[in-house]
C-alpha cells in the first residue's frame, strides 16, 4: 500500500490544486477506485490509462477552484473530517484524534500544501474502504 500512495498521494494533490471540489462529484471515487486497482496490479500502461480517465473527467466535468480563494480551508478540511468521521469505527481512537489535531494545527497555520496531503490520503483511504465493502 506504501507504494500506492508514494504514486497516487502526488497526482491526487495535483487534481485537489486547481479543482479542490472534484470529490464531490459522483464519478470521480469510482475512476478513482479503477486508478487504484491499476497501481496496485502495478501495470505502468493501465496506471497511466486510469489516471488519464480521472484527469480528463475531472477537467471536462469539475469546477476548477481560484487559488485566492478565502474559504478555501474550509472547503478542504470539511471534506477531510467528513471522510474522517464516516470511517471513524475503523480507525482506532488514538490515530482518530492525531488526525483531527493534525488538521486543526495545519488549517491554523493554512498549510494548504499539506492538507492536500491529507485529502488525498484520506480519499484513498475511502476509495479502499468502498472496495472492500463491493467485494463483500
Amino acid at each position: 500500500m506504501r507504494a500506492v500512495k508514494k504514486v497516487l498521494i502526488p497526482k491526487i494533490c495535483d487534481i485537489l490544486r486547481d479543482f479542490l471540489t472534484s470529490p464531490e462529484d459522483e464519478a470521480f471515487m469510482p475512476l478513482l477506485r479503477q486508478l487504484v486497482k491499476a497501481t496496485v496490479a502495478d501495470t505502468t500502461q493501465a496506471i497511466d490509462d486510469k489516471h488519464l480517465d480521472l484527469l480528463n473527467h475531472v477537467v471536462t466535468h469539475c469546477t476548477s477552484s481560484s487559488p485566492t480563494d478565502p474559504s478555501e480551508i474550509t472547503s478542504i478540511t470539511r471534506p477531510i473530517l467528513r471522510i474522517l468521521m464516516k470511517h471513524r469505527c475503523r480507525l482506532a481512537t488514538e490515530t482518530h484524534s492525531r488526525m483531527q489535531r493534525d488538521i486543526d494545527s495545519m488549517a491554523m497555520r493554512r498549510d494548504m500544501e499539506r492538507l492536500r496531503v491529507i485529502y488525498a490520503e484520506m480519499l484513498l483511504f475511502e476509495a479502499q474502504a468502498e472496495e472492500g465493502q463491493n467485494d463483500q
